[in-house]
């Protein structure tokens, strides 16, 4: 059995496409969760990416998972209006290593099979001093389990279209990802760094 890594999560603000044929096969959507239907933004897929690392063995590794969508209602001069929705297919991820790769969809870690995808949904965002800084407040679901999640980014526009930076730190204890041989930090560091990059284009 492999000594592997962690998970996501969520971030947010964002959406990828495929390994192959990135984006055209988005991950499967949330039932029943929508944004608002004004100040949307439509992610360029291309220009995107959802990438995570963690430590496995005092060793670092990367990885990124390859499919995922995101919904987005955000108006910058009323940040406080908007709404963030991801859903990310957990069985994309992808670290470069094939036996940790194979072993991210089992019960231990993700359990795709019960749990494809997970979702973070935004509750509030606001903006904070420092420029373009802005903070995504909401509830990150991963393996049936949901936890607060405090999400800063940057976001740069420019005139219709926008890009948006960030990082979270997840403890994957939190989520039950990496369970059984895999409970404990011995192997595996419980903390994970999430990042995402968005590319976004304006409605309308």
């Amino acid at each position: 059995m492999t000594r592997t890594l962690l998970l996501l999560s969520a971030l947010t603000l964002a959406a990828c496409g495929q390994a192959d044929a990135p984006n055209e096969t988005p991950a499967p959507q949330a039932e029943a969760i929508t944004v608002p239907s004004d100040n949307l933004w439509t992610i360029n897929y291309a220009d995107s990416a959802l990438r995570f690392s963690g430590t496995q063995e005092d060793v670092k590794f990367t990885g990124e998972f390859e499919r995922f969508t995101a919904q987005v209602s955000f108006d910058p001069d009323a940040p406080e209006t908007g709404a963030i929705l991801v859903v990310v297919e957990t069985g994309s991820a992808q670290s470069g290593d094939d036996e940790r790769d194979s072993a991210l969809p089992g019960r231990d870690w993700f359990d795709t099979k019960s749990f494809p995808v997970a979702t973070f949904s935004s509750q509030d965002i606001r903006k904070v001093e420092g420029g373009n800084s802005y903070l995504a407040e909401g509830e990150l679901e991963i393996k049936g389990t949901t936890q607060p999640v405090r999400l800063p980014f940057s976001l740069e526009i420019d005139g219709n279209t926008a890009l948006a930076t960030g990082r979270v730190e997840l403890d994957r204890s939190e989520f039950d990802v990496g369970s059984g041989n895999y409970a404990t930090d011995q192997w595996i560091a419980y903390p994970v760094e999430v990042t995402f990059t968005l590319s976004a284009a304006r409605e309308g």
